[in-house]
């Protein structure tokens, strides 16, 4: 494990604004919220919101969670005015592209806490026939009474596409995140749909010292969805198989921090 007297990266959260911020929308910041104690965190691909009953869904499970991290998400008018249901998160939408003429989708980061700074990454490549992007969200949060912060981050992989553009994709979010000294969560749809990605992705994780949630019951026929984190402690993880507004099962875990 990194050592915890390490430097942190002298630009340290300024340098997080020399992003595309053009690419980023707030909703409702909250004030001075600092991470503490506990985190339970869900993470859910929404399938570009396409079910009529993922609006309720949403509202019957986000009650029970401080750090939400959409993929497929989509800001439109009908989106924006859903969004004011949950105004006890402060909400961070990273775009990836125009879905319609009036709606965008990209990954969605929710959180009871305040954000301190914010990193987009769209991805260089783009999928095959549609010739769409992907976007990878950056936030971080502050910790109680600690100078530390906690790191963030919600990806969407590359998916129809084989070796380079996915590696290329993690391996450049590895390198943007590697200076931070301090508790991380790096989580949503990774796409490892086969053994050579998930290997790869696994590697990197090893790299920044991340281990990977395994979830004693896992009905999923492809894993795709992972939660991968460092210097927070594990209490319960759980997969919503009964959920069936998206077609991935939300999945969440709850951490402890360490202190």
């Amino acid at each position: 494990m990194p050592s915890k007297n390490m430097v942190e990266c002298p630009c340290s959260i300024t340098c997080f604004m020399t992003s595309d911020n053009t690419k980023i929308k707030n909703f409702w910041k909250l004030d001075n919220l600092e991470v503490d104690g506990s985190i339970n965190i869900l993470i859910w691909n929404v399938h570009k919101c396409l079910s009529n009953m993922l609006e309720d869904d949403l509202k019957r499970m986000l009650h029970y969670f401080d750090i939400v991290l959409m993929q497929e998400a989509v800001i439109s008018e009908y989106w924006e005015r859903a969004l004011h249901y949950f105004d006890r998160f402060e909400w961070s939408f990273f775009k990836s592209f125009n879905l319609h003429k009036n709606s965008e989708t990209g990954v969605l980061t929710g959180s009871r806490f305040n954000q301190l700074a914010q990193a987009i990454l769209p991805t260089k490549h783009r999928e095959p026939i549609l010739r769409t992007p992907k976007a990878t969200g950056i936030s971080l949060f502050p910790i109680k009474d600690s100078s530390k912060k906690l790191m963030v981050i919600n990806t969407h992989a590359m998916n129809f596409n084989f070796g380079t553009p996915f590696m290329e994709q993690i391996t450049e979010i590895a390198e943007t995140i590697e200076w931070h000294v301090g508790p991380m969560i790096w989580a949503g749809d990774f796409n490892t749909w086969s053994k050579g990605r998930m290997e790869f992705l696994m590697g990197i994780a090893k790299k920044l010292w991340l281990e990977k949630i395994d979830f004693s019951y896992d009905p999923r026929f492809l894993k795709l969805d992972h939660i991968l984190y460092r210097w927070l402690s594990p209490v319960t993880c759980e997969i919503f198989d009964t959920v069936k507004s998206s077609d991935h099962y939300p999945i969440s875990a709850q951490f402890e921090l360490i202190k």
